[in-house]
């Protein structure tokens, strides 16, 4: 068949580089504010992604700027992953908890080989768990640490909390002893982690930081709501959910290697199938292509795409 365009040569690929996940999203929420305040629609635009699990920190920027979405995919809310459930119960006991269910949850996490029947009170104190081995001084120094630890997460803010649970109390290494048990990848799970990690950045008090999860949490579960407002939102969806619709604009983020292609695409059949989601993503646009990564995801060096490496080449020939 012979094709031929109808509409001229348009505006080239644009490759978008940014320092790291912020800027890049940052960017991205002032674009789309720019467009609709000089009279676009957000329904003009869609925002494309290799995973479902990627969007998440720029969905909780798009709700903190009012601007109405819907995801053509369910988003994951992490905040119900064990490994926020963790992290609360860590900063619950410090904030004062003493429940039961709390110190179930991560009495072992890591290894302090606190039995389970110790916790067999629905209030759990220090004290008596250290009456009760109070025979093993090793399980002593151990419960004292523990207190210790519990003790110094009091005065953080998320942030340095966060970091404090994953260093200075081993949590990082609890991961790496599940997924070894578990018999799977740890990267996911630290991907989580990390992404739980960052969104606590911005937060002065674990009051402030679970008020705005709690939020979070309630739009995600009634993000298509915004169908009341007259289908006029911006579209979020994955590489694969998108084939066969066209946006005047398109963004398609975090185009890193790792990403796109995915890293479990090993054998050159993948990575030929990772190439031909990443054309469909691209031909979603009919007036604006935006190729966005950032140099860096939650403290991670990033680089580029090979496809975006691809994508020069042929442009240059």
């Amino acid at each position: 068949k012979k094709i031929n365009g109808v509409k001229g040569e348009g505006v080239p690929v644009c490759i978008k580089e940014y320092g790291n996940l912020n800027e890049q999203n940052n960017a991205i929420i002032n674009e789309i504010q720019m467009y609709v305040n000089k009279g676009g629609c957000y329904k003009d635009i869609a925002v494309l992604y290799r995973t479902n699990l990627i969007p998440r920190n720029l969905i909780e920027k798009t709700i903190e700027y009012n601007i109405p979405f819907a995801a053509r995919d369910v988003i994951p809310n992490i905040y119900e992953h064990f490994i926020f459930k963790d992290i609360k119960a860590y900063i619950d006991i410090a904030m004062g908890s003493r429940k039961r269910s709390d110190f179930l949850a991560i009495a072992n996490k890591p290894k302090r080989y606190i039995s389970r029947d110790c916790l067999d009170r629905q209030e759990i104190s220090f004290e008596r768990l250290k009456a009760l081995y109070d025979d093993k001084e090793w399980m002593l120094k151990r419960l004292d640490k523990f207190e210790d630890d519990i003790e110094l997460l009091r005065n953080l803010n998320p942030f340095a909390a966060i970091t404090y649970i994953r260093r200075g109390i081993g949590y990082d290494d609890y991961i790496n002893e599940y997924a070894d048990y578990r018999k799977i990848g740890s990267e996911d799970l630290f991907d989580i982690l990390a992404q739980i990690h960052e969104s606590s950045r911005d937060f002065n008090d674990y009051e402030e930081w679970f008020d705005h999860i709690k939020e979070y949490s309630e739009m995600i579960k009634h993000e298509n709501l915004y169908e009341n407002r007259g289908g006029d939102l911006v579209t979020f969806s994955t590489m694969h959910s998108a084939k066969g619709l066209e946006y005047d604009i398109v963004y398609i983020i975090d185009a890193c290697e790792g990403i796109t292609p995915h890293n479990k695409s090993v054998l050159d059949a993948d990575i030929e199938e990772e190439r031909r989601m990443f054309y469909v993503a691209m031909t979603r646009a009919k007036k604006v292509l935006n190729i966005c990564f950032p140099k860096e995801r939650f403290n991670k060096k990033q680089t580029p795409s090979r496809f975006i490496e691809e994508l020069k080449e042929d442009v240059t020939k």
